[in-house]
């Protein structure tokens, strides 16, 4: 990566672009786990040597999609189910609630399906709801659109024309 400088503001949408193996993704785990000087900064992150610095705002609470979409402890367990449960990051909620969410990322009828199950797309759409969920701020998206199906594709802003 070449060295930059930004300051990004409430609202903004920001694509960083590169070649394969010029550290986008580690960029975007950097930021997810706080930057470079936050109590608690990912321990991973920390021990790949990069320079610079970057800080994020005060009440910026970063959640990170990874491109890899691995999540064993969901594929058996139905969204509904997930949601009112609730985990570390996030409290549950009832029926009603999950069902309200699910509706906001068109889920509303996979509530009593299985994520394992889900398209691609779908998993996706259901990740980010978690970020969402759990109080993110800035939601850093790693390769959101690999592996889509056509409707979620057709919904992404990636999938707009005009937006990036």
């Amino acid at each position: 990566m070449k060295p930059f400088n930004l300051e990004v503001f409430f609202g903004e949408r920001v694509a960083v672009l590169g070649s394969n193996g010029s550290g986008k993704s580690h960029f975007l785990r950097l930021l997810a786990g706080g930057g470079t000087h936050r109590e608690g900064a990912l321990e991973e992150i920390a021990a790949v040597p990069h320079t610079g610095l970057a800080r994020l705002g005060a009440r910026v609470l970063p959640g990170l999609f990874a491109q890899t979409h691995d999540h064993p402890e969901l594929v058996d367990r139905t969204l509904v189910d997930i949601l009112w449960r609730g985990d570390d990051h996030r409290n549950g909620m009832d029926r009603h609630g999950a069902m309200r969410s699910l509706s906001r990322y068109e889920l509303d009828h996979q509530g009593d399906q299985l994520f394992g199950t889900l398209s691609g797309g779908q998993q996706a759409r259901f990740q980010i709801l978690l970020l969402e969920l759990a109080g993110a701020t800035m939601l850093l998206l790693d390769e959101p659109t690999d592996n889509l199906d056509l409707h979620s594709a057709q919904a992404s802003p990636a999938g707009r024309p005009g937006i990036v």
